[in-house]
């Protein structure tokens, strides 16, 4: 599997959103935030970061 380079390939786009769309629940977690809320977001973020680091490994050589 090769990945187009730019931000046109939708897996790219898809991944963007989740990141960012995790990265705002940041903003509304505080000191009464439960534990496993924190945890299960940061695991969230981790899996996140690791298909960013599959696509990145599998994208096209520059030309």
């Amino acid at each position: 599997m090769r990945v187009r380079r730019g931000s046109e390939d939708p897996r790219i786009l898809g991944l963007h959103r989740d990141a960012y769309r995790l990265l705002a629940l940041c903003d509304v977690f505080d000191e009464a935030t439960p534990p496993l809320h924190a945890y299960e977001l940061m695991r969230a973020l981790a899996e996140t970061t690791r298909s960013f680091a599959d696509l990145h490994e599998h994208r096209e050589p520059d030309q």
